[in-house]
């Protein structure tokens, strides 16, 4: 059984930018996941669940999408291990598309 301490130990809070925020209308917003090790993946299909539209956003095939950046503390999962990045609740994860021009 998990405490509530537990359960706010799992929490994880999403930063929104671009598109990502006209489709939640959100800045950030807050999710628990349930376990022991939390990988960027599961929180990016939590977040899908509840914006369904998203997942075009997030994925390319089994990729991420090339103009879709994820941001952990400032560094780019791409740079590390992709999906499976370990995130803890204190890390500062946000989404958004790269913006391209010329």
């Amino acid at each position: 059984m998990s405490t509530e301490s537990e359960e706010l130990n799992n929490t994880f809070k999403a930063l929104f930018f671009g598109p990502f925020w006209a489709i939640t209308k959100k800045k950030e917003i807050l999710y628990s996941i349930v376990g022991n090790s939390h990988t960027i993946h599961q929180l990016i299909l939590k977040i899908i669940t509840d914006f369904p539209k998203l997942e075009e956003y997030f994925f390319e095939g089994d990729n991420i999408a090339d103009n879709t950046s994820i941001i952990i503390n400032g560094e780019d999962i791409r740079g590390g291990l992709g999906l499976n990045t370990i995130i803890s609740p204190n890390d500062r994860i946000t989404f958004f598309k790269a913006a391209g021009g010329g």
